[in-house]
């Protein structure tokens, strides 16, 4: 035989051989990470039978990572988490409030941490400034220039992200948008108004968002007050587990069937994937664990939404 064309035939074979196994890899990586298309077609067809209606790619296709991580902080009341953002020999006075705990700092700064992981920081002298953020008609303000807003962000990091917060699997500071509030009358410092939630693996954790407020005052930028939710936990260990899809999670929906508005419609517009928090039990040394579970939030035609336990389709009503 021809040497030319046995080489042919190889080179035909291996050619054939590495399609067959680009395509089985694609598969399998298609199968483990979406969807499939089959599947969800036979989903929106039986909620349509139903009387349901689903908006056009109201349901994603990609699966949501099973893995539930474990969270610690080294003390109940936030102590050590106060040296961290303030310095070690900074509190004056520490207060045990019926929902929580106060520290008030010896430059005047304001500390609380109340049940629900609800946390604020602020400055006595800038309280009007804080109080008038919850009336503030943030239509109305301007979206910082890229410059700035990158300013405000830095900052955000840098005072929220230290390093004895993060653990082996980082929580992310995710800035939604930073809008400018004028200026001071007193200082004639520019104010800014930012607004940022936490993330784990890319996947919003549902709850922990926080409003800052930044001054800047001759190219330097402070934070001078904070509030909502924020998780100090520092993510040590993870694990892998089963959890329900997007469309399986449809079928345990218990409002699914909740008319929307006047129409009388029965409307899902929207199912995206989120974290939610759990609290754990507190260890060693008075050490407090948390748990991060994948789960998924279900919106409906009126706005209204549900969000369930992807692990074990529980409602959560936590946060």
């Amino acid at each position: 035989m021809n040497i030319n064309r046995v080489l042919s035939i190889l080179l035909i074979l291996l050619v054939v051989v590495n399609i067959y196994l680009g395509v089985s890899i694609y598969s399998l990586y298609r199968s483990r990470n979406y969807i499939d298309d089959d599947l969800l077609t036979a989903a929106v067809e039986k909620f349509t039978a139903n009387g349901i209606t689903l908006h056009e790619g109201a349901i994603p296709t990609r699966k949501q990572e099973g893995y539930i991580y474990v969270g610690e902080l080294d003390d109940y009341n936030y102590a050590g988490v106060v040296k961290e953002l303030s310095g070690p020999d900074s509190v004056d006075n520490f207060t045990l409030m019926p929902d929580g705990y106060k520290y008030t700092l010896k430059n005047g700064d304001v500390f609380e941490f109340k049940n629900n992981y609800e946390f604020s920081y602020n400055l006595e002298k800038y309280k009007a400034i804080l109080a008038d953020d919850t009336s503030l008609n943030i239509e109305d303000l301007q979206v910082a220039t890229g410059t700035e807003a990158a300013a405000v962000s830095e900052k955000i990091t840098a005072f929220f992200k230290k390093p004895a917060f993060v653990g082996t699997y980082p929580v992310d500071i995710v800035i939604d948008k930073v809008l400018y509030g004028g200026k001071m009358q007193e200082s004639g410092a520019d104010v800014y108004y930012a607004y940022f939630y936490q993330a784990i693996d890319g996947v919003r954790l549902k709850g922990f968002d926080i409003t800052a407020i930044v001054s800047a005052y001759n190219g330097e930028y402070y934070l001078i007050a904070a509030h909502g939710r924020y998780s100090f936990f520092r993510i040590t260990e993870r694990f892998d587990s089963q959890i329900y899809d997007q469309v399986n999670i449809l079928f345990i929906d218990k409002y699914a069937g909740t008319y929307d508005g006047e129409t009388g419609e029965k409307i899902i517009s929207d199912v995206s994937p989120v974290y939610t928090a759990y609290p754990g039990n507190e260890t060693e040394g008075q050490r407090r664990e948390e748990y991060f579970v994948p789960a998924w939030k279900i919106t409906y035609g009126s706005g209204n939404y549900n969000v369930y336990n992807a692990y074990n389709g529980a409602l959560y009503t936590i946060i």
